[in-house]
Order: C-alpha cells, then structure tokens, then sequence
C-alpha cells in the first residue's frame, strides 16, 4: 500500500478547524415536524391512564429507542407501557400483522420502523386505536394511516434542517420534552442524563452522520457515561473490563453485545432491552447472568461471522461474474441474523455495495444489502421493487425479501440501475498528519476537542515514525485474538494494534515501525493507554538510538562490558 498526505500544507490546527467545523456545544436544536404533537398526545394518555403500547425493532438503534420510550413513560406515570420488539426469525424487520393482531386498544408509539407498515397500522386504527410513528427511515410514495408522524426525512421546516437522525435520538427528542412536564426537578434531571446514555449507544450503533444534533446527543451521552453510567450499561462495561466508553467502546463493544441477542434469538431483543431497563425494573436481580448471556451470544455471533465470511468469499470466487455489480450473494448456511453483517464486511472488503441472501423457507429469501461509495441502497431496491415482496432501508443500508426464483430478475434490475459502476480499489491510504511516536500523547490531547468521531467526522489518520518497540513483560509484541491474528506493538507508554495483520509481521527485520492509523485510547480492567490502531505499518532495520538506549549504552561502556558479553541477558 502507498501512503500519501492528504494536503501537504495542512496543520493540526486545520485539521481541527475541519473536523469542528461549524458544530458548536450550544448548537441551537433542530425544530422537527409534528415532535410537539406527539408530546402533546403521549403526555396526555399518560394523564388518562390509557393504555400504551410501544414497538421497537431488534438492533442496538431500536431497542435503545423503545428503552427511552418505556423508561421515561413509566417514569411519569408509574405504570410500565406495553414493550413489543419484532421477533427476527419467525416475524422479520418492522411492525408486522402477527403484532397487530395482538392488539386491540390504547395508544401504539413505534419506534425505528412503522414508516412503511401499511397493512399494520390501518389494522390497527380500524380497531380504534391511536397511531405515533418515530422513524428515520426514508418514506416510499405514500405513507402509513398514523395519526402522526415523526420522519424528519419525510418533512422540514426549512429545507436546510437536520434530517440524518436515527430512533433513538428521535425518541430522545420526545421523551425530553416530555420530561419538561414532570414536576420533580431531581427526577427529572436524573432521568434525562439516562436516556440520553441511551441515546448516545444508539447513535453511534446506528452510523448516522455524527454532525449537529447528532454529535451533541453523542458528546453528552458520553460524558454521562463516564460520570455514571446507567445499571445496565455499567454491568456491560463491568463484564468486559472496561473502564471508559468512547465511541469506538459504543460501537465495537456495546453495540455488538446488545445487537447479538437478537441476531442468534428469535425474540431474543427482548434480552437486550431488560438489561438497558434494569434501573427502572423489578426483578433485575438477574443482570449480572443475563449480561453474561449477552457477551456468551455476542462471542458466538462471531464465530459464526468468522465462518460465514470464509463462505462468502467463496462464493464470490467461484460464482459472482467479474465485474458483476451490485454482489449478490447467496448461501443458505449463513444465518439470516448475520447476512447484514456479512453484507457489510464484504462490501467493504470488495469496495463493492453488496446484497447477502439466505433462505427462510417456503421458496424465499432474505437478505441484507450494504452500499460502498456513492451508490443508493434504497434507490436501488426501488429499481427493482417489481420483483421485492418487501423492503426498506435508506441510503447505506437496507433489508429485503425476494423469492428464489426472482434473484437473477433482481440482480438485472439493480445492474441496470447501477450502470458502469466501477469498484473503488486502491492502493493508497491518505493520512492527515505526521508526528514521532513521542508526540502521541500530545496529538491525542489536541485532537480531543473533534470527538466524538464517526460518520460524517472521519478520525483524523496520522502516519506515525520512529515508533521503537519497547520490552513489556519479556515481549516488544503480542499475537492476539482466537487464531493470533491480531498483532500489537508495545511502545513507550503507548501501543499500537493492527487487526488480521499478524501475517505481515516478521519479527526478524528490526524493532522500529513506520506505521498509518488513527488515536484512540484502550482502557481495560483500569489500565488506560493511548493506542495507535493501524492501517497499515512497515518495519524497519533503523535501530537509532533513543536517548535511554544511548544512556544505557554509555553506563555499560563504563562497566567495561562489551557488545558480545550484552548480546545474552
């Protein structure tokens, strides 16, 4: 791989002034559409005592959602609403009939979906009840029969406002309002700093654009955090040893744990919202265990991801045509709980959007589909709705049901659409800044006012020189991971990681590294250092001596001991 600086005159103090920007900590608050009238009608079946039902979905966006939704509502009025998450396996993604059909009164809130459950919601309106939709999902040409709904993509105040939400965050916004009405100050103020902890894991777990709105939910979550952190949260970070949460902890850590329950379980989501709720309900005595549950499925999904990536390329090898774009993908051994994932590691991977099938039974498949570059995930499934049961999505991701017989009709439709795409395979890897590793803590330090990083505020990527492996232990390295795939160097009061790199190593060819990564911190079981996580490194025979070794060197001299006699310790 090359490694080329993005702009040659650029300084840390513009690579801040990029990634700032205009955001700023009072930023005023995005208005959104019909938010006060869902306030209004939430608050005042609340006063009434009406019966309230909420539905959420299975990932990490859709259960943080709803959890804000229950907590707050049970909260200011002291009865717990109805919680219903969809069940993977035997109902799929969104409001389904099988939901609809169990219930018959009150007040139905739907969290994360609903924006195109047609069907669902007339059903349930023909029945009397009253219909709230919090959703970000993009509409299709008609929408749903609810007495309101919150989509900021569906409408604005000004064409300029802030659109890119996800469901918690939306479920943020109205349960912030909401909580503007309860009386007790204390309780008030306790309970926002939760659900906004909430929100924060959802926003990140859901790769919205980290700008605006965004990325102060993001900032305040955090910091709410690590002042202190919610029962179920802290039983997470307690389980994994982990003592400070960035959002490269909510995104590889949290994230995965809370989305594995309802990967591998039919109604497994459920598992997930107990333990976000547990401050706010009886019978939590079993955190600790159903914790313990969620980190056993979330090592299992790897494994299971491990495998189904192996099947993947595979398949890719001997029956995706060159050149054939989008990937389609289909292997029914992949489990219908990880095709997204694959879906997201292939598209990377192959710089290629990608759509990974498996069978349901019945003659049809499900699947989920990733995009890379500029290409639209929902536009393109809109090329070729003709031959889709059901879809959604938006513009990086998206979820799909076809029949078996209709994929290669699909696969024609979405090639047309796509055109003359051409993958995005390079060779190069840009990077923003360069500094010795003895800089590192004070880059970290500078680059701390930019966070949190994510979508839509890329971390900043240093190439990093003069980065000398220093003994810990007995070692300058460790292989790590199941297969020793993993590769971290050990620095002076810093390290540095590279994921699947531990092949490109060779410990034989010197001890100082050149290396292209971004900063982050590693904090495990309270030992806290600043970690380099590598893109790419080269080791090097440079063996200049640090002001230390020189030291040492001299110290040895005087003892009169030779090189040969210091070549054995």
């Amino acid at each position: 791989m090359k490694w080329k600086k993005r702009d040659e005159c650029m300084t840390i103090d513009d690579v801040i002034k990029r990634n700032i920007g205009e955001f700023k900590e009072n930023y005023p608050e995005t208005k959104i559409v019909n938010l006060s009238e869902a306030v209004e009608r939430i608050y005042a079946a609340i006063q009434t005592g009406e019966l309230i039902t909420i539905f959420g979905d299975y990932d990490a966006d859709g259960v943080t959602g709803a959890a804000i939704l229950w907590a707050t509502i049970r909260i200011m009025s002291g009865t717990a609403p109805v919680i219903r998450l969809p069940r993977r396996f035997s109902e799929g993604y969104g409001f389904s009939m099988t939901a609809a059909d169990e219930m018959d009164e009150g007040l139905l809130i739907t969290v994360d979906n609903g924006i195109s459950s047609f069907e669902p919601i007339k059903a349930v309106k023909d029945k009397g009840m009253s219909v709230i939709v919090l959703d970000h999902h993009l509409p299709d040409e008609r929408m749903p029969e609810a007495d309101i709904i919150v989509d900021p993509h569906c409408f604005k105040h000004e064409p300029d406002d802030f659109e890119d939400w996800c469901g918690s965050g939306l479920a943020y916004r109205v349960c912030k309002e909401l909580l503007k009405k309860l009386g007790n100050d204390v309780l008030r103020a306790r309970t926002n700093a939760y659900i906004q902890q909430l929100a924060a894991v959802g926003t990140v777990c859901d790769v919205v654009p980290l700008v605006r709105d965004n990325r102060m939910i993001v900032i305040n979550g955090l910091k709410s955090i690590n002042m202190m952190p919610c029962k179920g949260i802290a039983a997470m970070l307690s389980i994994t040893g982990t003592t400070y949460v960035d959002e490269t902890t909510c995104g590889y850590l949290i994230g995965p744990m809370l989305n594995a329950s309802g990967r591998m379980e039919d109604d497994g989501a459920l598992r997930s919202f107990d333990v976000l709720t547990a401050c706010n309900r009886e019978g939590a005595d079993d955190l600790e265990s159903t914790v313990g549950v969620l980190a056993m499925l979330n090592d299992r999904r790897k494994a299971d991801v491990s495998d189904a990536m192996e099947i993947a390329r595979q398949e890719i090898t001997e029956t995706v045509p060159r050149g054939a774009y989008p990937f389609i993908i289909r292997n029914d051994s992949i489990g219908e709980g990880i095709v997204g994932i694959i879906a997201g590691k292939i598209a990377e991977e192959y710089k290629v959007p990608t759509f990974v099938f498996t069978s349901i039974g019945n003659g049809l498949l499900k699947g989920s589909a990733r995009s890379f570059g500029s290409v639209h995930i929902k536009q393109m499934m809109d090329a070729a709705s003709k031959v889709i049961k059901s879809y959604g999505g938006h513009a990086g991701a998206g979820g799909l049901i076809v029949h078996e017989d209709d994929l290669f009709a699909l696969y024609t439709m979405m090639h047309r659409y796509i055109g003359d795409y051409k993958a995005e395979i390079s060779d190069t890897i840009e990077y923003d800044l360069e500094i010795d590793a003895a800089d590192i803590p004070a880059a970290y330090t500078a680059i701390s006012r930019c966070r949190s990083f994510g979508e839509g505020n890329p971390n900043i990527v240093f190439k990093v020189n003069k980065f000398v492996l220093c003994p810990r232990k007995g070692e300058c390295f460790r292989k790590m991971g199941s297969n020793k795939e993993h590769i971290k160097f050990f620095g002076n009061k810093f390290s540095a990681i590279g994921f699947d790199m531990t092949d490109r190593f060779d410990e034989s060819i010197g001890k100082t590294v050149t290396c292209v990564g971004t900063l982050t911190e590693n904090n495990y079981r309270g030992y806290s250092e600043i970690q380099v996580e590598m893109r790419d490194f080269k080791v090097s025979n440079d063996t200049k001596d640090t002001e230390l070794t020189k030291k040492l060197k001299e110290k040895l001299i005087a003892l009169g001991i030779s090189n040969d006699e210091r070549k054995v310790v």
